[in-house]
């Protein structure tokens, strides 16, 4: 039987080797297209690929992966730190074993001198661009992919089995994901006990010290695998678990958030909407439009209705964690999109009292609003930023002169 799951998993890697990493059909680097004309190296995410075998890892690019050609591409082994370098041919294709488990996370960058392109993070089956700083996996990329990696696994997890001995529960704790008991056999239990292991050295590793959280509500009930028409199953008499809840709760209000509507005429039309729930804990609110808070308020009040029920009377606990400590931010219009005060783009700064306009009667509209303003120190700079009468005020921002 060892043999038949053997060459199972290795089929099972066979084919998620050969899916592409298509987190991003675009060229991903840190400004320009290529260094042919002096800008950082690039790389075509889809055009690479991970090919594993049941001894090698391959991180393999096709013609045109990289932008130029005859430079490096450089692998890095999440989990162990371990990095690899290989010459990328002329025509932008490239070939590098790497060290390491089919499970585990790989960093890849292409690297001209000084100059590199920004990473490209490679899991089985999933990819990602970092969102994060200078180009790093952001927490909430950590516990997606983290996710993602440990359910793939569970879902092709061994569960065949003879007798109820045969089955047992494996957790999926890791510091950035939550913990999940799965009903597997023996075999199963060491194949998802071996991929949470790489990914707590991975993608887990700085989780806490980079600030990341995570909540989470363990099932504190006792669980039963049994043995079901020779397939491991959960015994466990009862509805959802706590976790379960937590997770579904979680998944729905990220995809509230994500599709909430964000755009906005002047800052009035902006908002922070609340995201938490009796079975999911949120540390902050979002910014988004206030048609936007209004549905994902609706959004929040089905999934109390469905998901979470009666996940308090039923002894679930959800430990609020420590919160960073952060002042409040209000939501401001920038170019038409709502985006909380401060975190401007790297050429803007904010200003309370941005002359973003002239008012009807003589000076700036409503005498200013907070925003986003461009740094300028000339005119010049101001060019194609709001009306003609746009110019480089005296404390260095783009904003409509003739009304100050």
């Amino acid at each position: 039987m060892t043999d038949v799951r053997s060459a199972s998993r290795t089929l099972v890697h066979l084919v998620i080797a050969m899916l592409c990493l298509t987190a991003c059909a675009d060229a991903h680097l840190r400004g320009g297209t290529s260094t042919e004309t002096g800008n950082p190296p690039a790389i075509e995410s889809a055009l690479i690929a991970k090919v594993i075998s049941m001894s090698t890892v391959h991180i393999v690019g096709e013609p045109g992966s990289v932008t130029p050609g005859s430079i490096e591409v450089e692998v890095t082994n999440l989990a162990t730190g371990k990095t690899q370098t290989a010459k990328v041919a002329k025509d932008g294709s490239f070939d590098i074993t790497v060290s390491g488990s089919p499970d585990d996370a790989y960093e890849v960058s292409a690297v001209d001198g000084e100059k590199r392109s920004d990473p490209v993070y490679a899991v089985v089956g999933v990819a990602t661009v970092g969102k994060g700083k200078n180009g790093e996996l952001s927490c909430a990329q950590r516990t997606t992919l983290a996710g993602r990696q440990i359910a793939e696994t569970a879902t092709g997890a061994d569960r065949q089995c003879t007798t109820h001995a045969d089955c047992r529960f494996a957790s999926t704790y890791a510091t950035c994901n939550a913990c999940a008991q799965i009903p597997v056999s023996t075999a199963g239990f060491d194949e998802i006990e071996s991929v949470v292991g790489a990914i707590e050295l991975g993608l887990c590793a700085s989780f806490e010290e980079d600030g990341c959280m995570l909540a989470r509500s363990c099932d504190k009930r006792a669980r039963m695998a049994v043995c079901v028409d020779g397939a491991c199953k959960d015994g466990t008499l009862g509805g959802p678990s706590c976790q379960e809840r937590i997770d579904l709760a979680g998944q729905e209000i990220a995809g509230a958030v994500e599709g909430a509507d964000r755009t906005c005429t002047t800052s009035a039309d902006c908002a922070l909407a609340p995201t938490g729930a009796s079975c999911h804990f949120a540390c902050s609110d979002v910014v988004v439009s206030k048609v936007g808070k209004a549905d994902i308020a609706a959004a929040i009040a089905t999934i109390e209705q469905n998901v979470c029920g009666s996940f308090v009377t039923d002894g679930c606990e959800l430990a609020p964690l420590p919160c960073p400590s952060t002042t409040r931010s209000p939501a401001v219009c920038v170019v038409g999109v709502c985006e909380p005060a401060g975190e401007c783009p790297p050429n803007a700064k904010f200003v309370d009292d941005w002359c973003k306009a002239c008012g009807p009667t003589g000076g700036c509209l409503k005498g200013g609003e907070p925003g986003c303003a461009i740094v300028c120190d000339s005119d010049a700079a101001c060019a194609g930023v709001g009306d003609a009468s746009y110019g480089c005020s005296a404390r260095g921002v783009c904003e409509a002169l003739r009304c100050i």
